[in-house]
């Protein structure tokens, strides 16, 4: 079921991209922007707020750069690699 069907039957915002990073102090993420390889920019960076953040993936724990991106997101912390 998609995303952004499940947020509006439930109540909650889903936004899409690729996490460049996240302000735990904050409560901030910045999303890269979304690209298009023939209209170019679909969608800018983005730098959301938010009260209680959900991190979707649809890619392995194991593809390159995983553990270094999510070693601060408390929920991963102490998995192993």
């Amino acid at each position: 079921m998609p995303y952004a069907a499940q947020a509006r039957w439930h109540g909650f915002e889903f936004q899409q991209g690729n996490l460049l990073g996240i302000d735990r102090t904050a409560k901030r993420v910045t999303l890269a922007p979304i690209l298009d390889d023939e209209a170019g920019e679909l969608m800018p960076q983005r730098d959301l707020n938010y009260d209680t953040l959900i991190i979707a993936q649809w890619f392995g724990l194991s593809d390159p750069g995983m553990e270094e991106a999510l070693y601060d997101v408390p929920l991963y912390r102490g998995l192993a690699w």
